[in-house]
This record gives C-alpha cells, sequence and structure tokens, in this order.
C-alpha cells in the first residue's frame, strides 16, 4: 500500500519531503501555503529547485496537495465567491508549478441557502476556475466530509451530484477519508460494514473517481457529525475498519495518507501498525495494535523520533533565521536602491533647475541686448532728424526759383 502523512512547510515546502522521509512514508500531502491565510508567498526558483532535488532523492510520491480551509465554493455571497474562485486558482497554480497531480478540497458550505442550491455553486466554481486554467495536470479531489453545519459532500450522492454538474468531469475525482464518512452516517467498523459503505459508493459514484484515501480514526461516535481525528485504532472506528483498507486491493496504489494529530512518534507508530495490518500480523485490533507499538518503543524508535523531529526543528529555525536575514539584506537594498533613485532624481531636478535658470539668464541679456539696439537705433534716428529738416529747408528755394523761371 502506499502510505503516507501529511506534512508541515514549515521552513521551506522542501521540509515536508525530508519530514516524510523520517517516519518511513511512501507519498506525502502539503499545503503550498499558510492554510489559514488568504494570502501566499510566491514560490521562488530557489524553492522549485530544493522541491525537485528532494523529490528526485527521496522518490516520495505521488505527492498530495490539500487547498485552504478558508476557500468556501457553496459562498451563496457573489463577491466572497469570486474571491473563492480566485484562491482556489492560485491554489491550482501552485500545484502545477510544483507538478502535483492531485488538490484535495472540501466542497463548500451551503450557509443557508439550502443543499441543491450550494451543490450547483460549487460545481459553477469549479467550471469558472477549470476554464481558467485549462490544460493543468492537477485535478481536484473533492473530500467526503463528516457533515458539521452546513457543509455539503457527507453524503455520496452530493459527490455524484457535483460530479454531474461540472462540464468537465474527467478533471474532478475524490478523496474518501475515513473519520468523516464514519462521522456522516457510513459504519465501517466491521468487515461487513466497509463492504456495505464501499458497495454504496461503488454505486453511486464508482470506485474509479477515489484519488486519495485519509486515513483517520475518530474521537467523536458514529454519525456525530463532527470532524475529530485520533490515531489508528484508538477512537471509535477500530481497527477492522483499517484492516480491510489495507487488504483492499482495488486501491493497492491509491494514496492513503495520515492526517492524526502530531504527538512525538505516533506518527511511525500508526505508519508501522497500518504495514502490520497489511501483512496479517496483527491478530486483533488490540493486541496487535499494542504489540507493534511496544516493539517500537523497546527499539527505541519513540526516543528516535524525538530526536529526529528536535533535529528537524532545528533546522527549521535555521532556515527560517537565513529567511529573515534576506529579507532584511533585501530590505537593505531596497531601501539603498530607493535612496538612489531619490538622490538621483534631486541630482536631475538640480540639474534643470540650473538649465532653467541659465537659460532665463541668456533670454534676459537677449532681451537687454536687444532693448540697447532699438534705443541706439533711436538715439541715431534723433540724431539725423534736425540733418534731414535742414536739408530740406534749403531745398525749398531752388523749387520757389524753379517755378518763377517756369512762368
Amino acid at each position: 500500500m502506499n502510505l503516507g502523512a501529511h506534512m508541515s512547510i514549515a521552513g521551506g515546502l522542501h521540509h515536508a519531503i525530508l519530514a516524510a522521509e523520517e517516519v518511513g512514508a511512501r507519498t506525502l500531502q502539503v499545503f503550498t501555503k499558510q492554510s489559514s491565510q488568504w494570502r501566499a508567498k510566491p514560490i521562488t526558483e530557489a524553492d522549485l529547485v530544493r522541491w525537485k532535488a528532494e523529490r528526485e532523492r527521496t522518490k516520495i510520491g505521488p505527492i498530495v496537495a490539500h487547498d485552504s480551509y478558508l476557500i468556501n465554493l457553496g459562498q451563496p455571497d457573489e463577491t466572497k465567491w469570486r474571491e473563492a474562485c480566485e484562491a482556489f486558482r492560485i491554489e491550482l497554480e501552485r500545484c502545477e508549478a510544483l507538478e502535483i497531480r492531485r488538490l484535495i478540497m472540501h466542497p463548500g458550505a451551503h450557509l443557508g441557502s439550502g443543499e441543491e442550491a450550494g451543490l450547483r455553486r460549487i460545481a459553477q466554481a469549479l467550471d469558472v476556475v477549470h476554464a481558467r486554467t485549462a490544460g493543468f495536470a492537477v485535478r481536484v479531489c473533492l473530500e467526503a466530509t463528516a457533515g458539521q453545519g452546513t457543509n455539503l459532500g457527507y453524503r455520496f450522492e452530493h459527490l455524484r451530484r457535483i460530479l454531474d454538474l461540472v462540464h468537465e468531469p474527467d478533471r474532478v475525482g475524490v478523496c474518501v477519508d475515513t473519520c468523516h464518512i464514519f462521522a456522516a452516517g457510513y459504519d465501517i467498523r466491521t468487515s461487513e460494514g466497509y463492504a456495505r459503505t464501499f458497495d454504496t459508493f461503488d454505486r453511486i459514484v464508482g470506485l474509479n473517481r477515489i484519488l486519495a484515501f485519509h486515513v483517520n480514526d475518530s474521537k467523536k461516535p458514529f454519525l456525530s457529525r463532527v470532524d475529530r481525528h485520533e490515531h489508528i485504532g484508538r477512537g471509535f472506528i477500530g481497527s477492522e475498519a483499517f484492516r480491510c483498507l489495507m487488504r483492499d486491493e482495488r486501491f493497492r496504489d491509491v494514496p492513503m495518507l495520515l492526517e492524526t494529530p502530531k504527538d512525538p512518534g505516533m506518527e511511525v507508530r500508526n505508519l508501522a501498525l497500518l504495514r502490520a495490518m497489511r501483512a496479517g500480523e496483527t491478530a486483533n485490533g488490540a493486541k496487535g495494535e499494542t504489540a507493534n507499538y511496544a516493539n517500537y518503543a523497546n527499539s527505541g524508535g519513540e526516543q528516535k523520533q524525538k530526536g529526529q523531529e528536535q533535529k528537524r526543528q532545528k533546522q527549521r529555525q535555521q532556515e527560517q533565521k537565513k529567511q529573515k536575514q534576506e529579507q532584511q539584506e533585501q530590505k537593505k537594498q531596497k531601501q539603498k536602491q530607493q535612496e538612489q533613485k531619490k538622490q538621483k532624481q534631486k541630482q536631475q531636478e538640480q540639474k534643470k533647475q540650473k538649465q532653467e535658470q541659465q537659460e532665463q539668464k541668456k533670454q534676459k541679456q537677449e532681451q537687454q541686448e536687444q532693448k540697447k539696439q532699438k534705443q541706439k537705433q533711436q538715439r541715431q534716428q534723433e540724431l539725423k532728424k534736425p540733418q534731414q529738416q535742414k536739408q530740406q529747408r534749403r531745398g525749398q528755394p531752388d523749387r520757389k526759383r524753379a517755378s518763377k523761371g517756369g512762368r
């Protein structure tokens, strides 16, 4: 079986792969960004290089992503719905950049608009997002939910309805969460109940639609409609359901991912127990679990796991410190560039001002020169005026004599 777990990306995306390697996981689930925030830090070229290098080195896969819990594609409010669509588009883009081929999401909540209206809204949102991500290889996985509040997806019929409504159903699959379907009313505690549940799923949705499993026990009882995960065999589901799942050859290649509490050493214990169930090494749930965990603890596995966790925590702190230093350096460089830009602008402004002053001075000089020339011409004309008048007076008697001689 392809067993793994959800791992933290604290300190960098590639740290999730390192954490999965430490617990012996063969597959992995991650958030590609902070799940509790709308904004996402861009994936840098350095992030991609480290991610691809660790993925190639460890051969862990397939790697699955989960979207932000803030996104609600069933949202009846138009503005918030459009924001949710855009946020989900970004989730798909990040998966595509990281070459992740499955993105798991909770379908959404109708918030009082009614189940049919909510299901139609979700399908409409998927159509919008698919149109904006044409050609993407990543597929959406509708997660079966526990049915808390107005959340949709707690009935297999809900998943079928969405698949029937979307325009590109081949781009959509399903993720089955064992805790969720148990809390929603599908009793898988016995081999008969397990068989009946998946016969029902096959008839309504189709087993070929299952692209991932979330393998979790339940802290809450059957039909509670409450989503609370527990360690394998320690909750209300018990061991039999997981034994059936581990030996079900129909799901041999489907990623099976733990989302159990992050208690020290328990991830290794849960994976070891599931592998033992697969191998048929547990005679019954309680006895098999106790023996398996005792062997794990006696071999120093729990102490080793704590040491590995401390080492990983130290690496994350160092990585975060390095990132902080890089950010501070980038901030200083940016401030320096801004100061240089301001200084350059100031110099250009001063130069421009100086040129304008010189131009004004030149214009003023030209105007003064023109004024002087004009005054000079006026004086010359004033000097010529008496001479012209004298010449005019001399010429007058000659004209008189000329006129007498003519007579």
